[in-house]
Order: structure tokens, then sequence, then C-alpha cells
């Protein structure tokens, strides 16, 4: 079988250049649906706080202001209440 093999592939020469392509198109076909992170909503991730730190950080914490009505202010609001 490998003595075929190599035959078909190096007749010509086409053989190399073919499994080449299909090498490179399986190795696309396999990577093509993985997807990158972008870190957007990595600080969201975080383990929650133990529930008695959280309670001690809400009782001090009461108020959090963001002074600004740009859209990146808009984004850090919503994204604070999110995750508090």
């Amino acid at each position: 079988m490998k003595k075929a093999m190599l035959a078909a592939t190096t007749a010509n020469g086409d053989g190399w250049w073919r499994l080449g392509a299909l090498l490179f198109g399986l190795w696309l076909a396999a990577a093509g649906p993985a997807q990158a992170e972008d870190g957007y909503e990595l600080w969201l991730r975080c383990s929650p706080l133990p529930a008695a730190q959280a309670d001690e950080w809400r009782d001090q914490l009461q108020s959090l202001v963001v002074s600004s009505d740009s859209d990146t202010a808009k984004v850090i609001r919503q994204e604070l209440q999110r995750g508090l």
C-alpha cells in the first residue's frame, strides 16, 4: 500500500501538491469553527465574591457615579450595573 501511494505521489509530481492541498484543507476545516476570545466580557466571568465580603462591599458602596453621557460612559454604566 505504501509503495502504491508513493508511486502515485511521485509519478508526475502532482501527487505531492494534491496531498499538501488536502492536508491544508483539512487543517482549515478543523480551525474554522474555533473562535478567538476578544476579552470583552472577561471581567464579568470572575469568580463571585464570598457572600460575607459581597455584603460588606454593598454596605460600603452607596453610589457609583459615571459623570458623562458619552456612548462609552453609557456602556460603562451598563456593564457596572450588570457586574455589580
